[in-house]
C-alpha cells in the first residue's frame, strides 16, 4: 500500500552523476547475498529497533524485488543485526553504526543524547558505507530512508544517490506534524479545530497525538517526529504507507484510533478514566464490543471491506501498484 509523491523541488540526478565523499571513519558492513533479483541496488533505511518502521520498509523491499526486478539492502545498525536474525531472502543486509554497537538505544538512556549520537555516528558510516559499496561496483540507485532519520537524505544526495522518504505513519498523522512543523499551527495542538479541512475526521482533545499535544512532556520525541520535514523539500521521492481509498484527503495512536472508529468503522476505541488510566474493565469492554454486541457483524463487514480494498490498490492497476511502479522504473532504468 503506497502513496508515491515525487518531489516537485528535488535535483535531477543524471545517470552517470559521481560526487565528491568527505573522509569517514571505516565500518564494518554485512553483505551477505541471500538471492533476489538481479536489477537495481535499493538501500532501505528505517529507524533502528523500532517495528513499526521496520516491517513496512521490508514490505516495500519485497515488492520491489518481486515485482519489479530491484535487489534491496536492508541497512540498520550494527546493535540490530547483532540481535535479531536477518530478513529473508531477497534481502542483503549491511550495517552503519549509532554510536553504540554493544548495546544500542538501551545502553545510552537518553532519548534525546541517542538521536544526536545516532545522526553524528550514523552520517560517518552511512557515508563510508555507500563508498565502499559504489567501490565493489554496487552503488545503490536510491535510498528510502525513514523521515525521522533527515541526516540520511543529506547524506545521499552527498553521495550523488538519490533519495526518497518513507513514511510508515499514517497521512493524517503526518499532515498535522507537519502543519506543526511550517507553523501553520501552533503547540499545544488541544484539538483539532485548527485542522479543520486538512482532515477528513473532526479530532477531539483525546484524539491529538500525544507529542504535540503535551509537548513539554516529551521534548526529544517532539524534535524527533517534527525533524521528519526537515529538508524534505529537497528528497527525489515522497513514500506514504497508505493507499487512496483509506485517506482520501505510542504517539499518533490517538489520531489512528479515530480514524478506526469513525472513519473506518473496524474497532472500538478504548478509554481513559479521569486520572487518564486505561483500566481492565474498559480493555474488557472494548473486546466484548467487537466480539459480542449486535454491531460484531458491522465490525467484520468494515474490516472485510478495508481488505479487500487494500487488496485492490495492490493488484496490476490499482492505485498503489501503479505508484510503487512509477518509483520502481525511475531507478530500474539505468
Amino acid at each position: 500500500m503506497l502513496l508515491h509523491v515525487p518531489a516537485s523541488r528535488a535535483t535531477q540526478r543524471r545517470k552517470n552523476e559521481t560526487a565528491e565523499m568527505e573522509s569517514a571513519p571505516a565500518t564494518t558492513t554485512s553483505s551477505t547475498q541471500h538471492g533476489g533479483g538481479g536489477g537495481g541496488h535499493v538501500f532501505l533505511l528505517a529507524f533502528p529497533e523500532a517495528h513499526g518502521h521496520v516491517n513496512p520498509i521490508l514490505q516495500l523491499g519485497r515488492h520491489l524485488a518481486a515485482h519489479h526486478g530491484l535487489l534491496p539492502t536492508l541497512v540498520t545498525t550494527r546493535h540490530v543485526l547483532s540481535t535479531l536474525p536477518p530478513p529473508p531472502a531477497p534481502f542483503r543486509v549491511a550495517a552503519i553504526s549509532d554510536g553504540f554497537d554493544s548495546g544500542g538505544m538501551a545502553a545510552c538512556g537518553d532519548a534525546g543524547e541517542y538521536t544526536r549520537r545516532l545522526a553524528e555516528v550514523g552520517s560517518e558510516t552511512l557515508r563510508a558505507l555507500l563508498r565502499s559499496e559504489a567501490a565493489a561496483g554496487r552503488p545503490p540507485r536510491v535510498l528510502v530512508y525513514d523521515p525521522h532519520l533527515p541526516w540520511a537524505g543529506r547524506v545521499a544526495r552527498g553521495a550523488g544517490v538519490p533519495a526518497a522518504a518513507f513514511f510508515s505513519q499514517p497521512c493524517a498523522v503526518d499532515v498535522i506534524y507537519g502543519e506543526v512543523w511550517a507553523g501553520r499551527v501552533g503547540l499545544p495542538v488541544v484539538d483539532g479545530g485548527a485542522l479543520r479541512g486538512l482532515l477528513t475526521v473532526e479530532l477531539g482533545p483525546e484524539d491529538v497525538p500525544s507529542f504535540v499535544k503535551a509537548p513539554e512532556s516529551y521534548p526529544p520525541f517532539l524534535e524527533a517526529v517534527l525533524g521528519q520535514f526537515d529538508g524534505l523539500e529537497d528528497a527525489d521521492d515522497v513514500l506514504v504507507n497508505s493507499f487512496q481509498e483509506l485517506e482520501p484527503k505510542w504517539t499518533d495512536q490517538p489520531t489512528t484510533a479515530k480514524y478506526i472508529e469513525s472513519a473506518w468503522g473496524n474497532g472500538v476505541r478504548i478509554r481513559r478514566d479521569k486520572e487518564g488510566m486505561v483500566r481492565k474493565e474498559e480493555v474488557e469492554r472494548c473486546i466484548r464490543e467487537v466480539l459480542e454486541s449486535e454491531r460484531k457483524a458491522e465490525y467484520r463487514k468494515n474490516a472485510n471491506r478495508w481488505m479487500t480494498k487494500a487488496k485492490e490498490a495492490m493488484k496490476k492497476g490499482g492505485c498503489s501498484n501503479k505508484n510503487i511502479a512509477e518509483f520502481a522504473s525511475k531507478y530500474a532504468s539505468y
